[in-house]
């Protein structure tokens, strides 16, 4: 079993560990000449189709099972029509958020890609989500509103590297708290439905970034919840992940961060470790990907966020 992991920051070198763990032999593509800590474990290449690793080879690309995408988010759209210039027929992951910004795709009725591709939503797979579904299940009362809230002070982000050399501060890199923290987005997609109705305010308030924005607010109607409110900010001092479900019978607060799932006081606490809910992503791609984000989820969150950019504009 072969697989690739584009780009070699934290997180793609994170995924490029589970792979190996999982029993993948993991070539890495990268402009950088080591891998670090991955040293002698993978092989690494200098882009997809060009002569450059240490043997002076060319990454078999038809030869791979499985193709993670981990680049910059601004070079997202062209790593996958790069792979299907190349012939790659097996699944891709994409890191999310998909793109920068919604394309004509968001009303495409099929792929425009001949693989098949998820992208990374990995919180679908947190036992605090897993088993609000379980609940969600059995429930038959209605929900009646639900509030989202994610925050973390940017500075506290990527410990030990200056935040202006990070993707976040800049929007024409795909930063900004929409695109770096659309989990929120998919997890309201997954949980309570298709929005039906977007309101926003949002923008750049604080000093941290060049010009992304760093709070948002989102007032939605989904397919199965009247109200659904959100913020999400990168102003957060103390890292908070909440979300908090009313229903006719019950309440459910969900902490994500904390790992403590909450029904009318009734509390059940998870250990998580940052790895597991990735290779529980992982686990289903590779198998049937019945929960993993599809890539109509992917390019639904990027028209939310457009949505969402254009109401807090007007």
């Amino acid at each position: 079993m072969q697989a690739a992991v584009v780009g070699l920051g934290s997180i793609g070198e994170l995924h490029a560990r589970i792979l190996i763990d999982l029993g993948y032999k993991v070539q890495i593509v990268t402009s950088r000449k080591d891998a670090g800590s991955l040293e002698n474990l993978v092989e690494i290449f200098e882009s997809l189709d060009e002569t450059g690793s240490k043997e002076s080879k060319k990454l078999d690309i038809k030869a791979l099972d499985y193709i993670v995408i981990a680049n910059e988010t601004s070079r997202h759209r062209h790593t996958l029509e790069k792979l299907a210039e190349l012939g790659f027929k097996g699944k891709v992951l994409v890191e999310k958020p998909l793109y920068t910004s919604a394309t004509a795709e968001s009303q495409a009725s099929s792929s425009p890609y001949p693989f098949t591709v998820f992208v990374g939503y990995n919180l679908r797979y947190h036992p605090v989500i897993e088993r609000f579904k379980e609940e969600d299940k059995r429930d038959e009362d209605r929900i009646i509103s639900a509030h989202c809230y994610v925050g973390q002070n940017l500075n506290t982000w990527r410990k030990g590297r200056p935040i202006q050399d990070c993707y976040s501060v800049s929007k024409a890199m795909g930063g900004g708290v929409l695109r770096d923290l659309s989990h929120e987005l998919d997890l309201a997609l997954y949980l309570f439905g298709q929005a039906q109705k977007i309101k926003a305010l949002g923008g750049r308030f604080a000093e941290l970034t060049k010009d992304s924005d760093d709070v948002f607010a989102l007032l939605l109607k989904t397919e199965n919840c009247p109200i659904v409110s959100m913020q999400m900010n990168y102003i957060d001092h103390i890292a908070q992940r909440t979300i908090t479900v009313n229903r006719e019978k019950s309440t459910y607060i969900l902490n994500v961060k904390e790992g403590i799932f909450n029904k009318n006081g009734a509390i059940e606490k998870f250990d998580v470790a940052r790895e597991d809910t990735y290779r529980k992503m992982h686990q289903d791609i590779l198998a049937k990907g019945e929960k993993a984000a599809t890539l109509q989820d992917g390019l639904t969150v990027m028209q939310m966020i457009s949505d969402a950019e254009k109401n807090s504009e007007s």
